[in-house]
C-alpha cells in the first residue's frame, strides 16, 4: 500500500472477508475505521467517531486497524493517535501489520470507514477517494471524505440522524481533545472530564 501517491479506488468486500483477524460482533453492527497512525489528518477523523459513538452507544461495536508497515519499528504505531482511539470507549484498537486487513476491506486511505451488519453484510462505506493515501497531509479533503462517511453512517445507525449528537459545546470539547496540538496537560484535563460529564448525562 503506497503512504505517498493518491491511492487507487477500492472496491469493499460486501460480505466480512473469513479471512479477516479483525473482530465482528455477531449481535450489532461493526463499525471498521483503517488509520495511518502518524497522519494528522486522521485526528480529526477519531473525534467525530467519538461524537459518532457517544450517540449510538451500545448499538454498534468499533474497531479501528492501525496501519503498520513492513519492516516498520515495534513502537512505530505507538502515537497520540493511536492512544487517542483507544482511549474512546468501546473502541477496540488493532495494529495492522504490513496492511494486510486494509487490502483486504479494500482500505487505501486512513480515515475509510465501513459499517457491517451483525450478519456481516456490508451497510455503508466511505467509497469517496478524496483524501491523499495513508500517511500523506490533506486535512481539507480529509474533512470532506469523512463528512460523506459519517454521514451514511448515521443514516445506517439511527431515524433521527438530522439532529445533533451533543450540545454544540460538548461537540466543541470533543473535537478540541481530539484535534488541537499540543494541548496543556491542565487543559486536556479539563476536557477529559468536561466530556466525560456529558457523556453519562445526554440523550
Amino acid at each position: 500500500m503506497s503512504t505517498h501517491d493518491p491511492g487507487a479506488r477500492a472496491e469493499a468486500p460486501a460480505r466480512w472477508p473469513d479471512s479477516s483477524a479483525l473482530p465482528r460482533d455477531a449481535h450489532r453492527p461493526t463499525l471498521l475505521v483503517f488509520a495511518h497512525p502518524k497522519c494528522p489528518c486522521t485526528r480529526a477523523t477519531i473525534g467525530e467517531l467519538s461524537i459518532l459513538l457517544a450517540r449510538a452507544r451500545d448499538r454498534v461495536s468499533a474497531c479501528v486497524a492501525i496501519v503498520k508497515p513492513d519492516g516498520a519499528p515495534s513502537d512505530w504505531a505507538a502515537t497520540d493517535l493511536t492512544r487517542s482511539a483507544a482511549e474512546i470507549p468501546g473502541v477496540v484498537v488493532r495494529i495492522d501489520a504490513g496492511g494486510a486487513e486494509a487490502r483486504r476491506f479494500g482500505a487505501a486511505t486512513s480515515g475509510h470507514a465501513l459499517l457491517y451488519d451483525a450478519a456481516g453484510e456490508l451497510l455503508s462505506a466511505s467509497d469517496r477517494q478524496t483524501h491523499a493515501a495513508l500517511g500523506t497531509r490533506g486535512l481539507a479533503r480529509a474533512k470532506v471524505e469523512f463528512a460523506d462517511s459519517l454521514a451514511k453512517l448515521r443514516r445506517s445507525l439511527e431515524r433521527d440522524a438530522g439532529k445533533g449528537f451533543l450540545s454544540p459545546a460538548v461537540a466543541d470539547d470533543v473535537r478540541r481533545l481530539f484535534t488541537a496540538k499540543d494541548l496543556p496537560a491542565e487543559e486536556k484535563s479539563r476536557l477529559d472530564a468536561s466530556i466525560a460529564k456529558a457523556f453519562s448525562t445526554e440523550r
